[in-house]
């Protein structure tokens, strides 16, 4: 579970700047009304710090499924094994 744990947060820092970098460009983007979007990395590094792993991993599909962000593949595929432990919908499976 600590690797998960890595994975997950090393993965939402990539996530997080992409969204921040969105931001920078396109303040106006949808993406933005949503919650958890802009300060989804801190929402997920709570759930990591309190063990629940399959509610941060939730948030952090949430994250990249309802963003115009690019997810970079590597990321893809290290979330991609982690959903499929937990039975989630996989990225853009929704």
């Amino acid at each position: 579970m600590r690797n998960e744990k890595k994975i997950l947060f090393e993965s939402c820092k990539i996530v997080q700047s992409l969204i921040t970098k969105l931001y920078e460009k396109a303040p106006d983007n949808v993406t933005f009304e949503q919650a958890g979007m802009r300060n989804g990395l801190e929402v997920v590094a709570d759930y990591l710090k309190h063990s629940e792993v399959e509610i941060a991993l939730e948030h952090l599909l949430y994250m990249i499924n309802e963003s115009d962000i690019t997810c970079p593949s590597d990321v893809k595929e290290n979330l991609s094994k982690i959903t499929k432990k937990y039975k989630l919908e996989d990225i853009g499976s929704s």
